[in-house]
């Protein structure tokens, strides 16, 4: 009996052990593509780009209110800040973040709700959207999607306290003609 519990026991250590190289080796092949969503910090992935167009918008100081406490440039979800909040060309609210590290940024665009659509993310009033012309035929990149997912929660916690700021038009409602690329 002694040399049968012997030999379940090393196999059963050996198979804890092969299970423990398996789980470390899949790990690191998650971060090595990208697909690790326990560390992902939200960092900026691919180019680090900044956005002059988007600068130069006119402002929507009123909107900012929606951002609260966010709203002055302070970070969240750890690196991102907001940097400018601007009437879009389509009537739309653009939103530029700002990657704190990078110094990258990314905009996401804030229309009124409807339900028809498909979000990155939305709120009671708002639709969060990834407005980059490529119409859904590009899967949006993960850090894209949790960032407007954070956003919307923030956005969520003030949007009851600002009826005056609920008349944003809905995308399909405008044309994408009018707005420049």
């Amino acid at each position: 009996m002694q040399e049968g519990q012997d030999r379940r026991g090393f196999l059963a250590r050996m198979s804890t052990a092969a299970a423990a190289l398996w789980a470390a080796s899949l790990t690191s092949a998650c971060d090595a593509i990208g697909l690790n969503t326990e560390s992902d910090d939200f960092e900026m992935h691919g180019p680090v780009r900044q956005n002059e167009k988007v600068l130069q918008l006119p402002e929507a100081p009123a909107m900012r209110d929606l951002l609260t406490p966010y709203h002055d440039g302070r970070p969240f979800m750890r690196r991102w800040a907001v940097g400018h909040v601007a009437k879009g060309k389509r009537g739309q609210i653009t939103i530029l973040l700002v990657d704190l590290d990078s110094g990258g940024h990314a905009e996401l665009d804030l229309y009124g709700r409807d339900p028809g659509m498909k979000p990155l993310a939305h709120t009671a009033y708002y639709d969060v959207i990834l407005d980059n012309g490529e119409q859904g035929r590009t899967r949006t990149p993960l850090h894209l999607e949790r960032l407007a997912e954070r956003l919307a929660e923030i956005i969520s916690s003030n949007e009851h306290f600002l009826p005056e700021l609920r008349t944003l038009p809905r995308m399909r409602d405008t044309s994408p003609e009018t707005q420049e690329r």
